[in-house]
């Protein structure tokens, strides 16, 4: 049976004011709503970001120089070397918090191995048994049943290894393989977290409370009695706490609003906070929004998807 014109005009009335709401008074849900669940500006964050941790350790690890090091970090500029990391966990925070509100813990749970290990899987296969192989300075038959072998497939399940025998040996970074690897023992612990903290507190508030009280703990125990190395990046749970600030914005999206009138000052924020080692737990919050603000952008769509 066909649709009466008149509930075809309600239904488009109803549109036309829903969108005009949303252009009045923008919110995180509603620009994601305008882009039907995508936004473009996720893809270029992504790889933006990604390409910013391939140049950075590609410079120290191919010059190797400890004053190098100690000076980027150390530096007037350490906030814009200290972002990279805590806005790629609140991406992941925002973004997985609505795959777990989507599905149950046990399909989140298959979903995030899927994420993970086939890629792990992949790239430390070929770089144990092709790239080590033909880098090492052993001969193959030692390198290949070596302990140290062994042990390097241990970062497929997050047992962070970095080094493979014979390998690298006589680079500037002495023995140094895939040092990025760092972050997925926290980034394993940000599912985890994930997973514990929303099954036993249903309310959105108390989970946000949970995420300040958290910032405002680290960042005390960081001031008064386990400083935060000025010249080494974020810890790893300062990541983890992006992440957490990433899943309270999920929470709160059809209330916050989204607007460069806040977007802007948290960029201020966060960049005042990462500057100085010890905050960078309170940074959490306004790298999230940054992030978020950022990824809800609608930019010209990559041809070949997510890339990252």
């Amino acid at each position: 049976m066909p649709k009466h014109p008149r509930c075809d005009g309600a239904l488009a009335n109803a549109r036309f004011r829903r969108e005009a709401q949303l252009n009045k008074n923008p919110t995180l849900s509603g620009e994601m709503e305008k882009g039907n669940g995508f936004t473009a500006g996720f893809d270029y964050l992504r790889i933006g970001l990604a390409i910013a941790v391939l140049v950075w350790h590609s410079a120290i690890l191919s010059s190797g120089s400890a004053a190098f090091y100690r000076a980027a970090w150390g530096g007037p500029f350490r906030f814009l070397l200290a972002i990279i990391l805590p806005m790629f966990f609140a991406l992941s925070g925002f973004l997985v918090a609505g795959s777990l509100e989507r599905t149950r813990a046990r399909q989140f749970v298959v979903l995030r191995a899927l994420r993970l290990i086939p890629a792990l899987a992949v790239e430390v296969t070929l770089s144990a048994l092709i790239l080590g192989a033909i880098f090492t300075t052993l001969p193959l038959w030692r390198y290949l049943s070596s302990p140290e072998l062994a042990s390097y497939f241990g970062n497929i399940v997050g047992l962070v290894h970095f080094t493979l025998p014979g390998v690298f040996e006589h680079n500037p970074a002495r023995g140094v393989v895939n040092s990025q690897l760092w972050t997925i023992p926290f980034e394993l612990e940000c599912y985890l977290v994930l997973l514990v903290v929303s099954a036993i507190l249903r309310d959105r508030r108390a989970f946000v409370a949970l995420v300040v009280l958290l910032s405002l703990v680290a960042t005390a125990l960081a001031l008064f009695l386990d400083p935060v190395s000025p010249f080494e990046p974020p810890p790893g749970r300062a990541l983890v706490v992006s992440f957490l600030a990433g899943v309270c914005l999920h929470l709160y999206r059809e209330k916050i609003p989204c607007s460069l009138m806040i977007g802007a000052p948290a960029g201020l924020a966060a960049g005042a906070l990462l500057q100085f080692p010890d905050t960078c737990y309170l940074a959490a919050l306004p790298v999230a929004y940054l992030t978020v603000w950022l990824g809800l952008m609608r930019p010209p769509k990559i041809p070949f998807g997510d890339l990252s």
